[in-house]
């Protein structure tokens, strides 16, 4: 990682993240969020802003994981995370994650039970 993109703001200790200068333009990969949520000072961070402009795509697995990252700083050390400057490509998949999946719906399945009186070749000729 190149840290030159990490800013400071003293005043309010906030660190801006640029993601495509950090990262890349395309995030694929899950253990990177991870990554890069472990290379931060977190004990006197008040604020991260993760700048995601210049970002062309981010895979589910890679948001998901920047989600519970998220979710942890949030928990754990009171830091107020924002996102910034997505794409609307980055804001669906964003947006994807977040949304909880539906349940799935159960259906009923007849089972046959292929005994003496029904041969295997009797019930494919039935189908």
């Amino acid at each position: 990682m190149r840290y030159n993109t990490v800013q400071r703001k003293e005043m309010k200790n906030t660190v801006s993240i640029k993601l495509a200068k950090i990262i890349a333009p395309s995030i694929s990969f899950r253990n990177t969020a991870t990554k890069l949520f472990d290379a931060l000072e977190l004990k006197e961070l008040e604020s991260l802003c993760l700048d995601f402009k210049d970002v062309e795509f981010v895979s589910r697995s890679f948001t998901h994981q920047l989600l519970l990252e998220i979710s942890r700083l949030k928990s754990e050390y009171s830091i107020s995370v924002s996102i910034e400057n997505t794409s609307s490509l980055v804001n669906k998949t964003i947006e994807a994650v977040e949304k909880p999946k539906s349940k799935s719906i159960a259906k009923k399945v007849k089972v046959i039970n292929l005994s003496k009186d029904m041969s295997f070749d009797k019930f494919l000729m039935s189908i």
